[in-house]
């Protein structure tokens, strides 16, 4: 610890920007621009990824939510956290997964490309965070802020990609 930079918990900072974000995200996601998709195209993708959707939160309750309940009962904050990360990824995971397989999703937008790479890495780097949120308090410098920090590029680079496309239209 150094003496310009006391140590104070400031996980719950942090927390309260991302349960404001997230949302924000979900939703710029679900407004891209897509195609219209046929009755037999709608059913069989609503089935598809209601398969990947499921094995996905397969995943999620047997190695993140249930080391998270069977571990004990940690600090209320610790819990509320450990389980809201993964939770509202699982929504996320869901918006990506209709953003990748939309008509004119992000086939010819590289920015969708972007923001669902980025949305990948935050998706990631939140289950890590979890796991390693459980094992003891998450400091400063930690290697986990990594994921976020190019999630946040990714992000960035998704909006620089649209203005430049919007500014210089392909011939």
């Amino acid at each position: 610890t150094s003496f310009l930079l006391p140590s104070i918990n400031l996980q719950w900072l942090s927390s309260l920007f991302f349960f404001i974000t997230m949302p924000l995200f979900i939703i710029a996601i679900l407004s891209s621009p897509a195609g219209r998709f046929r009755n037999e195209e709608r059913v069989k993708l609503f089935l598809d990824l209601f398969g990947v959707f499921t094995g996905a939160f397969l995943f999620y309750a047997a190695f993140v939510f249930g080391p998270i309940i069977y571990q004990g009962q940690p600090d209320l904050f610790t819990l509320v956290s450990s389980l809201a990360y993964p939770s509202l990824d699982m929504v996320l995971l869901w918006a990506l997964l209709i953003l990748v397989v939309r008509p004119a999703g992000a086939g010819k937008n590289t920015w969708l490309w972007f923001l669902a790479a980025s949305g990948l890495c935050l998706v990631m780097t939140d289950t890590s965070y979890s796991y390693r949120l459980l094992s003891g308090p998450v400091s400063i410098g930690d290697p986990i802020e990594v994921g976020w920090g190019a999630s946040i590029l990714l992000l960035g680079l998704s909006a620089a990609w649209q203005v430049y496309a919007h500014f210089h239209p392909a011939s």
